[in-house]
């Protein structure tokens, strides 16, 4: 018979799960997720369907930090170490044939601050290089998701790689 808490067994760390980008918690934070949720099965098991979103997971670590948005010019965005040569030309012209010149409900791209303050890319080339190559002088808006702790002016810009 099962009595209290269920039994903790952690030591994981956290792991893509599926392709939606929700990350399986640690054994135990599952755990416990699953004892508040009511979910805990016959004689104690955890189940283990317990997903938390990544969003989630960064809110319970950063206190509910709300995001910040900045208008910028995305010629002066700094590409990625993974894309310095710019955007996949074949997805640019995919993105160009489907949404043209709209940013309309267009998702904003995430970036980072170097201790520069300039703002690196980490997820948007290629709708940054849209809007610069087919409207230039138009700002788009960009999340801030983080700071790094190194200068990011050693890499290339959106203006700079444009096909």
């Amino acid at each position: 018979m099962w009595h209290g808490r269920p039994r903790l067994c952690g030591g994981r760390q956290w792991r893509p799960e599926n392709s939606r980008g929700r990350l399986l918690a640690t054994e135990a934070d599952q755990a416990w997720a699953n004892y508040d949720a009511g979910t805990v099965g016959d004689a104690g098991r955890v189940s283990t369907h317990a997903y938390f979103s990544l969003a989630a997971w960064h809110a319970s670590l950063n206190g509910m930090k709300s995001p910040v948005y900045v208008d910028v010019d995305p010629r002066t965005l700094r590409l990625p170490w993974s894309r310095r040569d710019g955007a996949d030309p074949a997805k640019l012209a995919r993105q160009i044939s489907l949404y043209g010149v709209s940013t309309q409900g267009m998702p904003p791209p995430f970036v980072y601050r170097g201790t520069d303050g300039e703002l690196i890319i980490n997820d948007g080339v290629t709708r940054a290089t849209r809007v610069a190559k087919l409207s230039p002088g138009t700002l788009i808006r960009v999340e801030i998701v983080g700071n790094l702790r190194v200068p990011a002016a050693s890499m290339p810009t959106v203006g700079e790689k444009l096909p």
